[in-house]
């Protein structure tokens, strides 16, 4: 018998081990395209959940991106949603295909290891998206 693991199912693996395991106060990873449409996420959150996420995110990284284009600022990185109960943070990590992704955490989280951590697992996430 084969063990035949999708992309998918490769990309919800490093979003659960590489970012949601790895810190406490994340409570939800999702990636998805520039369209709001989701291409993986953890099962920590409902399908439902993720979508929301997604169509939210990518509604606000791009009136962020519009105004920062606006203030002539440069290249648009990153986006933290700090509210009350905890932050949602929405990163572009791969332009070239328009990938996102947005990471729902506990307020107390921290943002700085969450960077690192974005960042290593970023380009795991790359490679998978550039396989044939």
């Amino acid at each position: 018998m084969y063990d035949v693991e999708t992309k998918r199912d490769k990309l919800q693996k490093i979003l659960e081990e590489k970012i949601e395991t790895e810190i406490k106060e994340v409570t939800g990873v999702v990636l998805i395209r520039n369209d709001g449409l989701v291409i993986a996420s953890t099962r920590s959150i409902s399908e439902a959940e993720a979508e929301k996420i997604g169509g939210l995110s990518a509604a606000i990284l791009g009136m962020a991106i519009r105004i920062n284009k606006f203030l002539n600022h440069g290249s648009f990185n990153e986006l933290v949603l700090k509210s009350e109960d905890g932050i949602l943070y929405i990163r572009k990590i791969f332009d070239e295909l328009g990938v996102i992704l947005s990471v729902k955490a506990k307020k107390d989280i921290p943002l700085g290891y969450l960077l690192v951590i974005i960042e290593n697992a970023s380009e795991e996430i790359k490679k998978i998206l550039k396989e044939g």
